[in-house]
């Protein structure tokens, strides 16, 4: 009751009104923007919404300290200001000015400076397959230099509804309570600022990031050989759930130092996301459910019809069962639709790689291959579920009519057909008969040592020069 008096005391002082009719449109704006005033809204209407709010109960009294701190400090700027302003303010003032300090927004606290980049840019972060968004903490905000100096800081802050607490409080492990297990958790991410496509993660260089005053754990730099480059983080989200205060009337801090690049700014960004594990992800796909089988038959006949006029011709192609990364046979085949070989791998082995190292490569020709582009192949299913496929068969043969057949099957057919062909041998010695032959036998057989007559026949001779 105490501080409810003091409260609505401060916001009956007239000094504190004029302080408040002081402040800029883009001021109000960013003091109401947590929560999610209209923006189109007039400068008194603006104004009057934020006494309001100081003098009813629709927030809590940590939020009100913290809207009269917040209009305080963007007073004392504005004045701070106000004596370098001359008839014609430079950009600088002008954004100075009209930056304002909001604890309760999710936004930078140090001053804006010429720099050209927009405060909370229109930037979207491509979605990670094993987590589900659930909300939004901190809007994408620039890291905004606030001087020339290279090493710089910035402060961010973020509120938990009373409803994300609980969420977070009731999906954790605390078996270890060293270690806690966060099935809800909350997500903060670095990237570009860039808004022409979707960004991956990006660390700023030699990046520290505290939450609540504890340093957080970042991934490790990746060393390089190339001189001059300074190494970077791997592109991951960073789990800060155990250093978040689980409450709804207190103020999380996240307090950010980083080195500036030229011609190159980042964002920061904080999300309340649930952590998924491979077999939900392989269960999802199993929903979505497979490829037509006549799909891939089609592929087939495409892929060997299509040098049929050639001189050298494709009859069939050979394809293993063996997945490249478990090296066994597949269980749940499937592949990407970016990708254009017939060749498949297992979708189970292929999540769990990719839960405990995200890199979402194509093990058979290495190009990308998103968890949201992986199909499962009913041809091949079919080819595994089969009775035709023996226990040791780990190889099939595509034919040109989109069917297939094992190896042994193969081998069998192709001796039967030969046992069965007929041969028939054409001899084109030249042999030559002489009339007195026999008496060179003859002779040969009565002495030892007589030698048969020989004679010799001239092969380049036509017939009529022999005549």
């Amino acid at each position: 009751m105490k501080r409810t008096r003091q409260s609505d005391k401060l916001t009956d002082d007239e000094s504190f009104k004029k302080k408040v009719g002081f402040l800029r449109v883009i001021d109000l704006h960013s003091i109401l923007a947590v929560f999610k005033y209209p923006k189109n809204s007039r400068k008194d209407a603006l104004q009057r919404r934020l006494l309001e709010l100081l003098k009813g109960r629709e927030i809590s009294e940590a939020q009100k300290l913290e809207i009269r701190k917040q209009v305080e400090k963007t007073f004392d700027k504005i004045q701070s200001l106000a004596p370098r302003r001359s008839k014609t303010p430079d950009r600088t003032d002008m954004y100075a000015q009209q930056f304002s300090t909001n604890p309760l927004a999710p936004h930078n606290v140090t001053p804006f400076v010429s720099s050209g980049f927009p405060i909370q840019p229109d930037v979207k972060l491509k979605k990670l397959a094993f987590y589900d968004v659930l909300g939004t903490l901190l809007q994408p905000s620039t890291l905004m230099p606030a001087s020339q100096a290279r090493q710089q800081e910035g402060t961010y802050y973020f509120h938990l509804t009373p409803q994300q607490a609980t969420d977070i409080a009731m999906n954790r492990d605390i078996r270890n309570p060293a270690k806690p297990e966060y099935l809800i958790q909350v997500q903060l991410r670095f990237c570009l600022l860039e808004t022409t496509s979707e960004q991956e993660d990006c660390f700023p260089p030699n990046v520290q990031v505290k939450v609540n005053g504890k340093l957080c754990q970042l991934p490790n730099p990746i060393a390089t050989n190339k001189p001059g480059v300074e190494p970077r983080r791997p592109p991951r989200p960073v789990n800060i759930t155990p250093h978040v205060k689980i409450s709804p009337t207190v103020a999380n801090v996240i307090h950010v130092q980083w080195q500036t690049e030229f011609n190159r700014a980042f964002v920061i960004s904080c999300y309340l996301v649930r952590k998924l594990t491979s077999d939900c992800l392989l269960q999802r796909m199993k929903t979505k459910g497979s490829k037509p089988s006549e799909y891939t038959r089609g592929l087939i006949k495409e892929k060997l019809n299509e040098d049929a006029d050639c001189e050298i011709a494709t009859t069939m192609l050979r394809v293993s069962l063996i997945c490249p990364l478990g090296k066994m046979r597949m269980t749940t085949p499937c592949r990407s639709s970016l990708c254009m070989h017939l060749q498949c791998f297992d979708a189970s082995l292929y999540l769990q790689m990719n839960e405990r190292k995200p890199t979402w490569n194509c093990p058979v020709c290495d190009k990308q291959a998103p968890y949201e582009t992986l199909v499962i192949d009913g041809y091949f299913q079919e080819v595994i579920g089969s009775q035709k496929l023996g226990l040791d068969d780990n190889e099939i043969q595509l034919h040109k009519d989109g069917e297939w057949s094992t190896f042994d099957t193969k081998a069998e057919k192709e001796i039967a057909t030969k046992s069965l062909t007929k041969v028939e041998i054409i001899s084109d010695d030249l042999e030559v008969v002489s009339e007195d032959l026999p008496k060179s036998k003859t002779g040969a057989i009565g002495n030892g040592t007589a030698k048969p007559n020989a004679e010799t026949v001239d092969l380049t001779l036509d017939s009529d020069e022999e005549k």
